[in-house]
């Protein structure tokens, strides 16, 4: 084999590992992140709320809320969303937690366990 030849064949397989990763990547899956979280006071309970952006594919991700109080009780809660293609969705799910004062963690999570 020339060089010329090897040169081009490296070349051609560099492009199409290249080219395949780029579609490998794009084909995984949702990619989501945490946009804004916040929570409301209910009669009975907290309504918990996130906004879900997704830089990746379409696809169902599982959002997993938690509440903490002052002394450390956790109330958790998880849901399913569909989110698609580079849009933000707002997910939100009710908690049978007593009134108070919370701190909220939110997590979002593909594939959904």
């Amino acid at each position: 084999m020339t060089a010329r030849r090897a040169l081009a064949a490296v070349l051609v397989l560099g492009a199409i590992a290249a080219l395949s990763a780029g579609y490998l990547r794009a084909c995984t899956g949702p990619r989501p992140a945490v946009g804004a979280s916040w929570t409301e006071p209910l009669e009975d309970g907290m309504r918990a709320v996130a906004t879900i952006r997704n830089e990746g594919g379409e696809g169902d991700v599982q959002v997993t809320f938690r509440l903490t109080d002052a002394q450390g009780r956790t109330f958790t809660r998880e849901e399913s969303a569909q989110v698609r293609q580079g849009e933000a969705a707002e997910v939100s799910t009710w908690i049978a937690a007593p009134a108070g004062q919370y701190r909220l963690e939110v997590e979002a999570e593909f594939p959904p366990r």
